[in-house]
């Protein structure tokens, strides 16, 4: 086979499974079994405010004499820390992706 013929019988071996894939997911997206990516945003802010909520009322009860073992408090508030770190790196890479698009000359 010449190279022409490989390259052809490449791509089609690599469009048809991404457009399978592609359709897909469109139908899923259409029937409302998929997140959306609002939907994905949302729910992580939710789990955010619920660490860090948890991560209050365990220093609350720590601080006021309640029986909470001090280990426990310190995991609440380190994923409560990691969660809020990850949370803005992923806004920096939103803010920064936007930025690119605004960049973009049509």
């Amino acid at each position: 086979m010449d190279s022409i013929t490989n390259l052809k019988l490449f791509n089609n071996s690599i469009e048809t499974p991404l457009l399978q894939a592609s359709t897909e997911y469109y139908e899923k997206l259409k029937s409302g079994s998929v997140e959306t990516f609002q939907e994905t945003l949302e729910k992580s802010i939710e789990t955010l405010k619920d660490l860090s909520t948890k991560s209050g009322v365990a220093m609350e009860d720590y601080i006021s004499g309640r029986s909470v073992d001090a280990s426990s408090v310190m995991l609440a508030m380190e994923k409560s820390g990691m969660a809020t770190k990850l949370a803005i790196q992923v806004r920096n890479k939103l803010i920064e992706g936007y930025r690119e698009l605004n960049n973009i000359q049509v």
